[in-house]
């Protein structure tokens, strides 16, 4: 007994080697995965696509909190959360002014979706369905070509993959958590609450009615610990400036239903964004339909359960916590696809980016169950395995379509192609030179930021005129110049007419064009009109 006694800790020991090599082992697929994904995200990352507009005002917020002129930015009209924001400010000040700088957060937040996303559909489904949905979120081109971008919508998508991890893991503290970081992020994080919700509903079958409301209270508590905070720092511009929830709905425009009679049109525009979601409308297609397949399957296996347990009694076992979590997140999707749908919200790319962790480990369950379907029919292994080379295939073009930037996802490729030659080239000005604006306003407050050029901007050319005549009255040696972008090249005929009647010209400087030849930017100075060259 005593030899025996003595044995003991030695094969506990051995034990919780065993445990913890198992445990390596299982996540050494979601690190090596999250390498290749780094890879992928490095290309259009390095590559430093234009910046969207967005992302300029993004910017231009960072870097009033980096150079401390606005730490709180009480001045701007914000209208987004500012978690996000001193991220891009932090990366800015630690790395430097640069379009790679501004996107670093965002590469930081794709990479660690990877993992995330593993341990959600681990924690649901097991380490083969945690495998697949990693893979599938890493060669995701809405993943790869989000990641090299400024935009809020990285973070908000982690953080609501975390929330829903921590719910189904019976962690509601760190759901409550990582919702509050979500919202703090971006506003649509409240749409993850029914969510978190639910699937803690659902986890705590069975379980003592004391003890959901005492998980209701670490999760409120979670919450609140970051929620306030955040109205804290809103609080502080109430007096001068809007709530950005408020401002928000301002600048986005009244949300209603959608009329039927548009449905047609919105349809057929979110559908072309959700065949971006993996590259083709074939996969993204498949993509939706293991969504509907997991949900149909596991509503079936609810209600099987329910009217077992009606006609056997509570001691009946009840559906697997798997297909609950399951109808969950199907229904989250399906939820959200159709609010975005019947609502007036922008079909906009972004706005599905949030659904992308949980299709994946919805789709992911969907795979390996027409797996396990197809090694019941005749020359099962066969049909296996052409089904796994073709989805390896797909998912490669995938990868190659988001890394070499083939699809009009995330941060822009094309539109403002050539604007850093218009930012040399205004940056080579007098410095008391006038800069009219009018499409370019968030691109200038970024790039132009530390510039001594005074930006006017100008909302129809007759105000243009009166302003830039005034000016050449007083101050007649004041340079003054205007850029049109090629998508605005016919507004030029109507600020000729209004800058003649003003004794005034545009004199054409300097053309910018895109790779593709089409015309970018065009770069005027405003001139007396017997200054201009015929």
């Amino acid at each position: 007994m005593a030899i025996a006694d003595h044995k003991q800790p030695a094969v506990l020991g051995g034990q919780r080697l065993a445990l913890g090599a198992r445990v390596g082992v299982a996540w050494a697929w979601p690190l090596l995965l999250s390498v290749g994904g780094l890879v992928l995200r490095l290309v259009p990352w390095l590559r430093n696509y234009p910046l969207h507009r967005d992302e300029a005002l993004y910017g231009y917020w960072a870097r009033l909190i980096a150079s401390g002129q606005d730490s709180f930015l009480l001045t701007p009209w914000v209208d987004k959360p500012p978690l996000v924001l001193y991220l891009l400010a932090a990366s800015l000040k630690a790395a430097g002014v640069s379009e790679a700088a501004l996107r670093l957060p965002g590469m930081v937040a794709g990479l660690l979706l990877v993992p995330f996303t593993y341990g959600l559909a681990q924690r649901i489904y097991g380490p083969a369905a945690g495998r697949l949905a990693a893979l599938l979120v890493a060669v995701s081109p809405f993943a790869i070509l989000f990641a090299a971008t400024a935009f809020t919508d990285p973070w908000l998508t982690l953080w609501l993959a975390a929330a829903a991890w921590a719910a189904a893991a019976r962690r509601p503290f760190w759901a409550g958590l990582s919702l509050g970081l979500a919202v703090a992020s971006k506003q649509q994080g409240v749409l993850g609450i029914p969510l978190v919700l639910a699937l803690m509903a659902v986890e705590g079958q069975g379980r003592a009615g004391w003890r959901l409301l005492r998980g209701l209270g670490r999760a409120l508590f979670g919450f609140l610990l970051i929620f306030g905070p955040l109205t804290w720092w809103d609080s502080l511009r109430w007096s001068n400036r809007p709530s950005f929830w408020e401002r928000s709905l301002a600048t986005y425009a009244v949300l209603k239903l959608a009329p039927p009679a548009i449905w047609p049109e919105r349809l057929g525009r979110w559908a072309e964004q959700w065949s971006y979601l993996f590259g083709t409308p074939l996969l993204s297609g498949l993509a939706l339909a293991a969504v509907i397949l997991v949900a149909a399957r596991g509503g079936r296996q609810f209600w099987d359960g329910w009217r077992s347990r009606r006609q056997a009694g509570p001691g009946r076992p009840a559906c697997p916590a798997e297909s609950r979590q399951g109808v969950v997140l199907s229904l989250y999707v399906c939820g959200y696809l159709a609010l975005h749908f019947l609502v007036t919200f922008q079909p906009w790319d972004r706005y599905l980016l949030p659904l992308l962790p949980f299709t994946c480990v919805l789709t992911a369950r969907g795979l390996l169950l027409a797996w396990g379907w197809l090694a019941r029919l005749r020359r099962g292994r066969a049909l296996q395995a052409a089904s796994a080379v073709s989805l390896a295939l797909g998912l490669a073009w995938s990868a190659w379509l988001g890394a070499d930037g083939r699809l009009p996802v995330g941060s822009d490729h094309g539109a403002y192609a050539g604007l850093r030659q218009v930012v040399a080239t205004i940056s080579s000005l007098p410095p008391d030179a006038v800069i009219y604006h009018r499409w370019l306003g968030w691109h200038y407050d970024f790039y132009l930021f530390d510039t001594p050029y005074e930006r006017r901007w100008w909302s129809n050319p007759w105000l243009l005129a009166d302003d830039a005549a005034s000016t050449a009255r007083t101050e007649p040696e004041r340079p003054q110049w205007l850029v049109l972008p090629g998508w605005e090249d016919e507004a030029a005929n109507g600020l000729r007419l209004a800058l003649v009647s003003r004794g005034l010209a545009l004199a054409e400087c300097q053309r910018i064009y895109r790779p593709d030849g089409s015309r970018s930017f065009t770069m005027y100075q405003i001139v007396p009109a017997r200054g201009v060259v015929r």
